[in-house]
């Protein structure tokens, strides 16, 4: 099922699942949680959430990582609170959560207007021992932007790199938002050249944050440029 997930075939990952009922095969909780990862991914979060319901009725006991695809199904759902909801729930089951459910915390409660918290979120990821990935830094460095703090937002990259994390096409993305935001698109612009040099392919989020940049510092004939570019990249999805 994971494998079709990885491909990009949530579809054939559910019928996988359908498939092993119908051979009377009982699923444990990596196979719901693979099921519900699987549901997120076809666009069908509110079946995710049934799904859940589901496990929990055929008396499976969720673990860290069912409880952390059940908070991206809500965060997905548009149900950012109750993604909220759930990591306490989890808590007060005495299930520990890991960096994936800090992350997903993060991103819940960004959504819900809540970025001070959310880089207190961090802060206590961290005081639990728990090593912040990309992903972490990129969450983080979003909180910081939508808190108004888009200098610090420059620095979580700077001390993603001392931490010697490579940062991805998100972390790129999201630093060129914070050095348009800071007053700085000349720094985006640059930002992105580093990006290419480093062998990071760009995706739509960020030629249209390059775009915004050009636009920025007034170069509307380079905007459009990469506007094309980014109308050929979606053609191609």
């Amino acid at each position: 099922m994971n494998a079709y997930i990885k491909a990009g075939e949530s579809k054939k990952a559910i019928g996988v699942f359908e498939r092993m009922k119908k051979a009377g095969i009982k699923p444990n909780v990596v196979i719901y949680s693979t099921l519900m990862k699987a549901r997120i991914e076809a666009g069908e979060s509110e079946k995710a959430i049934g799904v859940f319901e589901s496990m929990k009725e055929a008396g499976i006991k969720p673990d860290v990582v069912t409880y952390s695809t059940l908070m991206n199904a809500r965060i997905e759902a548009g149900e950012s609170e109750k993604a909220i909801g759930v990591f306490e729930s989890m808590k007060e089951a005495g299930i520990k959560p890991n960096v994936v459910t800090y992350s997903t915390l993060m991103k819940a409660r960004i959504e819900a207007g809540e970025s001070k918290k959310a880089i207190g979120d961090f802060e206590s990821m961290k005081e639990a021992g728990i090593k912040p990935t990309v992903v972490t830094h990129n969450t983080l460095m979003n909180a910081r932007i939508e808190a108004g703090e888009s200098e610090k937002a420059i620095g979580v990259f700077e001390s993603m790199k001392e931490a010697g994390i490579e940062p991805d096409v998100v972390t790129y993305s999201t630093l060129m938002k914070a050095r348009i935001e800071a007053g700085e698109s000349k720094k985006a612009i640059d930002d992105f050249q580093s990006m290419k040099e480093a062998g990071i392919e760009p995706d739509v989020a960020t030629l249209n944050t390059l775009m915004n940049a050009y636009m920025k510092i007034g170069e509307s004939g380079k905007a459009d440029d990469v506007f094309e570019s980014m109308s050929k990249k979606i053609s191609w999805i």
